[in-house]
Formats: structure tokens, C-alpha cells, sequence
């Protein structure tokens, strides 16, 4: 919002400026908060068992339901649809097969790279070819418009130090932690400098953004220390990890440190490298978008379709990939959540096996998720969770009609 305001001052390399170096700063305190806090989480994570894994597991789905940019019933629709993907292969516990319709291919299940790719880059792809309007036009910025002056460093960065904190303590919580952080280091500083943001101001930039990468940080803390992703980016690393032999988890940081700091230590570096790419290098990114459209989606198809191939060298993958590259796009254009799908892929294997495994552990017996102390405070967190929106929408809508009607007796005074 402020950043085009910037751009039409003449000014849009600084405010690209303070936006990278509220990305170092972001990310460089939520990853000192995950070294700070993912150890003794880790450690209190150890009374975690399969109730409270599984607790943890539904309150956070239906936490990100109701946080979701669509509508509950949407929301739970695209939920389920990445859970019943995870029912495709064979049963882990009965060691049947279930809905492979005799493919073989199926058996070992649905790949989640393919289907994350199908689901968010495929589906993009169809939406460029359906689309007649081209890519953006690249501007043109030099490296010394990427300077900002003293004044503006002057307020970006303690801008940045708040919207930092702010977002990796957001990035703790389930749901869409960075957009929500993000909008509310905005508000911080709208209410800070209220004359200035809205109309051009450079810590409504480095504020928001600094959030933004804050809570990617934050988000890896739950993790790491309880193997759950709150998110679907945290959900994509998770099954990256599972992929070569990690599993995340509390005894990920007693019994593989060296993984676990190496992680950390590669991540800072990262971010170190990202920030010295940013200011040379910014032309280069931009004249990506010189490529013509056609010629651009082509080559991304093409990487994604033997991307898939590779993982298994199954042709099976491929056709998952175009499968949900279809279900994605008409998703998007029903606006149904996609994040929500991948978060269930993901977690749907977990959510099985806790729930099976309690049972086990309970004879059959149901109560087992309700007596334990750690899923009952789970459940009466979501409850008051839900209680507090019911009750804030009602109070919003109390207030709307009062205001109404008061427009109606002063219009008829």
C-alpha cells in the first residue's frame, strides 16, 4: 500500500531497499528466537503422546479453517479433499490397499511434490494461458536509486525491529501467520504515525515486511520442537525433511544437534547471501519479466513435468501433477483455500496414525482424547477461541445495525 506510494514519489529503490533489509532483520531475530525457544520446547514436548499429537493436530486444522481467507465451509471442503488424498495407497495398519482402482503405480500413494507443484504451479500456468493480458512491464532502477537517505533509515529501522518481534511471535500461533503479522505491524505503525503511513512512508514498508519473514521464522519453532507445521510452507520443508530420513520433532534437537544448529547456521547464512544478491542483482530479477509469457510458462511446465518424473520415475506423477495442476486452478477461481489442501496432504498421515495409535493405547475407548490434561486444554482453547469470534461478530453486527439505523433517523430528521 505505502510502497506504491513511495514508487510514485520517485523513490521505489529505497523502498525495495528497506524492504531487503527488513527481510535480513526479520529473519535474523526469529531465528534467534527459534535457538532461544525450540530447545526447551523440544524438552517439554517429550510428554507429548499420541492424544496429545492428535489434539494438537485437529485444533490446528480447525484453527486455520476458521482463519482462512475463504469462508468455514470452503475451508473445511479444501481440508478434506487433502486428507482423503492421503488415503490413497496402503492401509499402514491393516496393509490393504485403499482406492487405487488396481493401479499399482498408486500403491506407494500420492506424492506430495507433485501434488504441491500441480496445486500452485500448475494451476498458475493454467491461469496465464487463460488470461490474454501479458506479465507486468520491468522497470528500470539503478543501483544508486536503491539508496535510501538518513531520514529514512532512521525510521525503518526501528520499524523493523517491531514488525520482527511481532512477526515471530505470530509465527508461533496456527494459521496464515504472515499475512496476518504483516497486517498487523501495518496497524502498528499506522496508529505510531498516523499522518504519514498511508501516504508514502518507508517503515510501512520495512514494518510489514520485517513481520513477514519474522513469522517464517516463528513458524519453525512448533516444528522443530513438536513435528507439526502450522503452516503449508512449514508443511512443504516437513515433508522435504521426511523425505531424507528427518523427522522433526522434540528428539530432533537431542539426538541429531548437528542437524538442528547446521540448520540454523545455514539459514543465517542464507540470509546473508539473499541480502548481498538483493542490491547488485536487482535488475537481473526484474528482466525475468522481459521474457515473453508463452516462452516463460512453457519452460516452467516443462522443469515441473520432469520434476515430478524424477522423484520415482513414474508416469503416475506426472499425471498427479496435471491432475491437481486442474484442481487448483478451479479452486482458485471458486476461491477455495489450496494452502489448506497441501496442510492436509501433509498431515492427514500423522492425524491417522495418533489416532489410531490412541486407540490402541485406550482399548477403543474415545475418552482418552478428552482426559488427558494437555488435549483438554487444547479443547478448551479452541472453544474460547470460537466463543471470542462468535462473540465479536455479533458484537460487530449489533453495531453496524445501530449505526444504520441511526443513518436512517438523522436522514429522515
Amino acid at each position: 500500500m505505502d510502497g506504491y506510494q513511495i514508487a510514485k514519489k520517485g523513490r521505489a529503490g529505497a523502498a525495495l531497499a528497506v524492504s531487503a533489509i527488513g527481510s535480513f532483520i526479520g529473519s535474523s531475530v526469529g531465528l534467534i528466537g527459534l535457538a532461544l525457544l525450540a530447545v526447551p520446547l523440544s524438552n517439554w514436548a517429550l510428554a507429548f503422546g499420541p492424544p496429545e499429537y492428535f489434539a494438537v493436530t485437529v485444533v490446528g486444522f480447525l484453527v486455520l479453517s476458521r482463519m482462512s481467507s475463504s469462508s468455514l465451509p470452503k475451508a473445511l471442503v479444501a481440508l478434506g479433499i487433502g486428507l482423503m488424498m492421503t488415503t490413497v495407497g496402503i492401509d499402514p495398519f491393516m496393509g490393504a490397499p485403499r482406492f487405487t482402482f488396481g493401479n499399482v503405480e498408486l500403491m506407494e500413494g500420492i506424492e506430495l511434490v507433485p501434488a504441491v507443484m500441480g496445486l500452485i504451479g500448475m494451476a498458475e500456468m493454467i491461469g496465464i494461458a487463460a488470461k490474454a493480458a501479458g506479465l507486468p512491464r520491468a522497470a528500470r532502477i539503478s543501483y544508486r536509486e536503491l539508496m535510501p537517505t538518513r531520514q529514512e533509515w532512521k525510521v525503518a529501522i526501528p520499524a523493523s525491529l517491531r514488525g520482527s518481534v511481532l512477526g515471530f511471535f505470530f509465527g508461533l500461533l496456527p494459521g496464515p501467520t504472515m499475512t496476518l503479522s504483516t497486517f498487523a505491524s501495518y496497524r502498528l505503525e499506522r496508529r505510531l504515525a498516523p499522518e504519514e503511513v498511508g501516504h508514502g512512508a518507508v517503515q510501512a514498508v520495512a514494518g510489514p515486511k520485517s513481520a513477514d519473514d519474522g513469522a517464517v521464522s516463528g513458524g519453525l519453532v512448533p516444528l522443530m520442537a513438536l513435528g507439526i507445521p502450522f503452516t503449508a510452507v512449514t508443511a512443504v520443508l516437513f515433508a522435504g525433511l521426511m523425505m531424507h530420513g528427518v523427522t522433526p520433532g522434540p528428539t530432533l534437537i537431542s539426538e541429531r544437534p548437528e542437524l538442528f544448529w547446521g540448520l540454523v547456521a545455514a539459514m543465517y547464512i542464507g540470509n546473508i547471501a539473499l541480502l548481498v544478491l538483493n542490491f547488485p542483482l536487482v535488475g537481473m530479477w526484474m528482466s525475468i519479466l522481459r521474457i515473453p509469457q508463452p516462452i516463460l510458462a512453457s519452460i516452467l511446465v516443462v522443469l515441473m513435468l520432469i520434476g515430478s518424473y524424477s522423484l520415482r520415475n513414474s508416469v503416475a506423477d506426472m499425471a498427479i501433477l496435471v491432475g491437481c495442476g486442474v484442481l487448483g486452478y478451479i479452486m482458485k477461481q471458486f476461491d477455495y483455500e489450496r494452502a489448506l489442501v497441501i496442510l492436509g496432504l501433509v498431515l492427514g498421515p500423522m492425524l491417522e496414525k495418533n489416532f489410531s495409535e490412541s486407540l490402541q493405547m485406550s482399548r477403543n475407548d474415545p475418552m482418552i482424547f478428552f482426559t488427558r490434561p494437555i488435549p483438554q486444554v487444547l479443547w478448551a482453547a479452541m472453544v474460547l477461541l470460537f466463543l471470542g469470534q462468535a462473540l465479536y461478530k455479533r458484537r460487530s453486527w449489533r453495531q453496524e445495525e445501530r449505526r444504520a439505523l441511526r443513518d436512517q433517523r438523522s436522514s429522515a430528521a
